[in-house]
């Protein structure tokens, strides 16, 4: 790990791209990385209750969602970047109740294989194909949590979201929740695990609408 310059947090050694928005925009990440989201979100909740941050990579997000609910369930299968996400939630000032989840999250529980290999952006790592060779790796479902009132999800995971939205049926039927889900392009990733639309029109077939767009970022509601 190393340090984020002038604050408590830390980044996997090898990462380049956070760093590389802050130098970009002039933002310090960690004050405003993708914080938009989780405030239009907010415009469709009441604070409290539970949350879900479905590839939190280091907590860039998560730092924000805690100011949203009473629990947030953070969910990270890479090893490195669970360890500045561990040590990043431990020294951020906050009153909200946080659980690590060392794992994959999908449609199953069970175990899965990650491609592990260093990169410069860490956030961009996938689930491996049954052909194709990577670190094993546990993998749970947002079902399995078993919350009962959960308001706010977020799914950040390279073309998975559709497995695990899948993993979260029961959670959706049951909490209604705020769901932020990123769609990212078919050229982009590697692996692609559904069509880029696919889970929107998942949420569309339950109830949801689209109420705001970021990019390649989504905001539904129901």
């Amino acid at each position: 790990m190393k340090p984020v310059p002038d604050t408590p947090y830390m980044l996997p050694d090898m990462e380049r791209h956070l760093i590389s928005i802050h130098k970009r925009s002039g933002r310090r990440f960690w004050d405003g990385y993708q914080h938009n989201r989780i405030d239009k979100a907010l415009e469709y909740f009441a604070k409290g209750g539970q949350g879900v941050d479905c590839g939190a990579n280091v907590g860039a997000v998560a730092i924000k969602m805690v100011d949203a609910v009473d629990e947030l369930h953070c969910i990270e299968p890479a090893s490195d970047a669970f360890e500045c996400l561990a040590h990043n939630m431990k020294v951020h000032p906050t009153e909200t109740a946080v659980v690590l989840h060392h794992a994959a999250v999908g449609d199953v529980c069970g175990m899965a294989r990650m491609n592990m290999e260093p990169t410069t952006r860490m956030g961009d790592r996938q689930l491996c194909k049954e052909h194709q060779p990577g670190t094993e790796i546990e993998m749970i479902t947002i079902d399995s949590l078993d919350l009962d009132d959960c308001r706010l999800i977020k799914m950040d995971i390279q073309g998975y979201e559709l497995k695990a939205l899948k993993g979260a049926a029961l959670t959706i039927s049951r909490c209604h929740p705020v769901i932020i889900l990123e769609t990212e392009a078919h050229s982009k990733l590697p692996n692609l695990w559904n069509d880029s639309d696919a889970p929107l029109g998942w949420l569309a077939k339950r109830g949801y609408r689209e109420v705001a767009t970021f990019g390649v970022d989504h905001v539904m509601v129901k």
